[in-house]
């Protein structure tokens, strides 16, 4: 029979607790993050409700309507 690990326990306790995290994080941005996006879009003569991909500093940020649905590399 295999010997289970059971310090996988531990390592995922510690993974979900870092990504917990990091959302928190993500949430508190929200609102300023949707200001900048409608900022980037004004000054980029887009709509308000653009949805598509607007380039940024070498990266690609994938809007629907002001929010922020990814960042890609």
């Amino acid at each position: 029979m295999a010997k289970i690990d059971l310090s996988v326990l531990d390592q995922q306790h510690a993974t979900t607790m870092a990504a917990n995290e990091l959302k928190k994080d993500l949430d508190s941005r929200r609102a300023e993050v949707e200001r900048a996006i409608g900022k980037v879009l004004r000054d980029r003569g887009l709509p308000k409700n653009y949805s598509g991909e607007l380039e940024y500093n070498g990266y690609v940020i994938r809007v629907q309507h002001r929010t922020v649905i990814q960042f890609m590399s």
